[in-house]
């Protein structure tokens, strides 16, 4: 199946039990013109079934699986991710709106999301100061961990060199949020800072959210955004 409209919604799928299908019913309800394919992180074997949906990305490269299996995994599905993208746009579609399944939710539009200019669009993770108040995340934290959202991105006609350049640079263990910062210093990005996009444990100050951002959730632990935290969380 070939994805041939002008905006194209990737699902990235990580290794392990994560369904990309409420994702799919989401996009074909909220955005019908979309066309909407998936490019699978894990063991070709496992690949799930995905009825109506291209599988982009044909098979994981020796590289990009040593990245997965023994690096940084989020590495190695933003090298998966990254190849699609630039695949697509190569074959004429005009923009590639990237959603991680597990750690994206859609809930209603996503045209805040995808209306930038610049060669790509990156969530701002904290629209507002984060007072330091003991609570999780703190502005320590953002900093740790980098100032966009790794779950959702956007790249658009003549993000061909960024693209290039993060392809090159998702080395080891590098940290994604930083290689997205300074990809966005060099080339350009708008910053989507609607507040109903990207809400999570970063915040959680929209009333109607249109896109999740909950990396880490556990849905065996539901009274939390993150069971690991150490400190008493911001949103809970």
């Amino acid at each position: 199946m070939a994805v041939t409209g002008r905006t194209a919604a990737v699902l990235v799928v990580p290794n392990g039990t994560h369904r990309p299908e409420p994702l799919v019913v989401a996009l074909a309800a909220l955005h019908p013109t979309w066309e909407v394919a998936a490019v699978w992180c894990g063991d070709p074997q496992l690949r799930p079934r995905l009825d109506g949906v291209a599988w982009l990305g044909g098979g994981i490269d020796a590289t990009t699986e040593v990245r997965l299996v023994a690096g940084e995994v989020l590495v190695g599905e933003w090298c998966r991710a990254v190849d699609a993208a630039a695949g697509l746009l190569a074959d004429g579609v005009e923009r590639v709106v990237l959603l991680w399944v597990g750690a994206s939710a859609v809930l209603s539009g996503l045209d805040a999301l995808a209306v930038g200019q610049q060669p790509m669009t990156l969530v701002t993770r904290a629209v507002d100061d984060l007072p330091d108040d003991g609570l999780a995340p703190s502005e320590a934290d953002l900093m740790s961990a980098g100032l966009y959202s790794t779950s959702a991105a956007v790249f658009c006609s003549g993000a061909g060199p960024a693209l290039q350049w993060l392809a090159a640079n998702l080395t080891g263990n590098a940290n994604v949020g930083h290689v997205l910062a300074r990809a966005a210093n060099l080339f350009g990005a708008d910053e989507c800072v609607d507040k109903s996009i990207g809400v999570g444990w970063w915040r959680w100050s929209a009333a109607a959210p249109a896109l999740l951002d909950v990396a880490g959730y556990d849905a065996l632990n539901p009274w939390t955004l993150d069971p690991d935290a150490s400190r008493p969380m911001r949103v809970e």
